[in-house]
């Protein structure tokens, strides 16, 4: 009976992977006769239907999948039993049930290679719980992905630590020792370099390899360039730091241990703050808690600021541009501004565990997002809600 239960489920998404399936050899074909005896005019109206399909579709299979869950199911039964001839309990079942991630990252891709943005959009994403992981007596401060498998979080109590931890079991696989107070980390994935930023005024770097970090060293800059460090990010070789009333940044590679200024802005670090760069483009919270996107020279894209978000200090942007925002009053809650800037929606009034929030940081297919602060890392998964999913971007 539990098996039927779960196949039914399972059934529902492989009918509709078959029927988008079919669809495919339908929409292929079409294209194909438009393409021998249509005008030009009439295969640009046919693919922009079909793109429009392929969305709905995706977003389909995507609402079912979202629900998955791996299920393990154990018999034990009992050592010692008696009266045969009656009804008796000679065992009880044990189950165990995550979720599944990552089954929808290929198709996300394919369709971006179409010019298909099938991830949530504005109007309709929203967060999930998934799981909490709770370390008793530690102080989290902030975090990042490494890979599929592993997150690094930084502890500012009195431990100073940094903690490689198992995702979704919450197990921790190694700890380093730094002497410093964490503030916020960025993980180049090319170099496989991580780099911390602390309340001490220190920017330090560390190699991952495997499951363990080694060489905690601290980036030695020139006197000119020693300041508040705060939020940082790597894009192509390069690591974009937020410092006092500016954004700079260092190569990864280069060993003169010289910053240089991407341009001049209102931030300040003498407390947490948020940035992420995306493409071309960086953005940021700055003193005066506005969320600015600007190029990485520091033409403006857009200013966003409201009375709502009275302390924003933590940020994680998508790669279709919406941006995440952790506002730290109140015990905490979770915004959303659009990519244009104009826009914003409150997502998360109020967080499962985490009390007091700190960071938040996306995985590699930005399907779940992380919170922490204090002892806790709450997990959600980003989902499109089903009203009005089928819009193409």
């Amino acid at each position: 009976m539990f098996r039927d239960e779960k196949y039914t489920s399972f059934n529902v998404r492989t009918r509709l992977l078959e029927q988008f399936g079919k669809n495919l050899d339908h929409w292929i074909r079409s294209i194909d006769v438009v393409e021998k005896f249509g005008t030009k005019t009439q295969l640009f109206i046919l693919v922009e239907k079909i793109k429009h399909h392929i969305a709905s579709n995706v977003s389909a299979i995507a609402q079912v999948t979202q629900s998955n869950t791996l299920v393990e199911l154990s018999f034990q039964k009992k050592d010692i039993f008696s009266q045969l001839e009656t009804m008796v309990e000679i065992g009880t079942f044990e189950t165990f049930e995550r979720p599944i991630f990552g089954q929808m990252t290929d198709i996300y891709k394919h369709c971006a290679g179409l010019g298909l943005n099938c991830y949530p959009k504005f109007k309709n994403a929203s967060v999930q719980f998934v799981e909490s992981i709770c370390v008793v007596g530690s102080t989290f401060t902030c975090g990042v992905c490494i890979d599929e498998k592993y997150i690094v979080v930084g502890d500012a109590g009195p431990q100073n630590k940094l903690y490689i931890v198992e995702k979704h079991s919450g197990y921790i696989v190694s700890t380093t020792d730094i002497h410093s107070d964490v503030k916020r980390l960025c993980y180049d994935k090319k170099s496989k370099q991580l780099f911390i930023s602390c309340y001490s005024e220190e920017l330090y770097k560390a190699e991952v390899k495997a499951e363990d970090i080694i060489k905690v060293t601290k980036i030695p800059f020139n006197e000119d360039h020693i300041n508040f460090f705060g939020a940082l990010c790597s894009s192509n070789n390069e690591v974009y730091v937020v410092v006092n009333r500016a954004i700079k940044k260092f190569s990864i590679n280069d060993d003169s241990n010289q910053m240089s200024k991407c341009f001049n802005t209102n931030t300040g670090c003498r407390g947490l703050n948020g940035m992420n760069v995306i493409g071309k483009y960086i953005v940021f919270i700055t003193a005066n808690n506005e969320i600015k996107c600007s190029t990485l020279q520091g033409k403006r894209k857009f200013c966003y600021k409201n009375d709502e978000l009275e302390s924003p200090e933590c940020i994680a942007v998508l790669s279709s541009g919406l941006t995440l925002v952790v506002d730290r009053a109140n015990d905490g809650s979770v915004h959303l501004i659009s990519k244009d800037g104009l826009k914003h929606r409150r997502l998360l009034e109020k967080f499962e565990n985490v009390s007091n929030p700190t960071d938040i940081w996306l995985d590699g297919n930005e399907e779940l997002v992380y919170f922490t602060g204090g002892k806790y890392i709450d997990t959600y998964r980003i989902v499109a809600d089903q009203q009005d999913d089928s819009t193409v971007a």
